[in-house]
């Protein structure tokens, strides 16, 4: 049975390789119980979450704008991902959700109408 922190390491080893290895992959399935592979997914999930940045817009984004997302998250993966979300941008990172489209801005003037009546 494996401790707490060592499951922890082996969820920081393997996003260093952003990728699983067969060998890891069968180690994790044959010889850590239900619990500790539930706990191993859910260490390397926070990790990888931790180092990626969601950009979600409704249509794709130029060469500079691209640019200029990098810069602001230095060092991390950034996903680009095209949706309906209406114009503008909604950037997720980690738990944060910074929603800057169309389609959250009206649902909330919706909200703000009908909480006012």
């Amino acid at each position: 049975m494996a401790t707490n922190p060592n499951i922890k390491k082996l969820a920081k080893l393997t996003a260093l390789k952003n990728e699983v290895p067969k060998e890891l992959a069968n180690y994790v399935l044959e010889n850590l119980t239900r619990r500790e592979q539930i706990t191993y997914l859910r260490h390397l999930k926070t990790i990888i979450n931790k180092r990626t940045v969601l950009i979600t817009t409704s249509t794709p984004l130029s060469q500079n704008m691209k640019r200029e997302i990098e810069k602001k998250f230095y060092g991390k993966d950034i996903i680009y991902e095209i949706d309906s979300i209406g114009d503008g941008i909604r950037i997720q990172i980690n738990d944060t959700i910074i929603d800057l489209s169309m389609n959250s801005f009206i649902n909330q003037t919706i909200d703000n109408i009908k909480e006012s009546l």
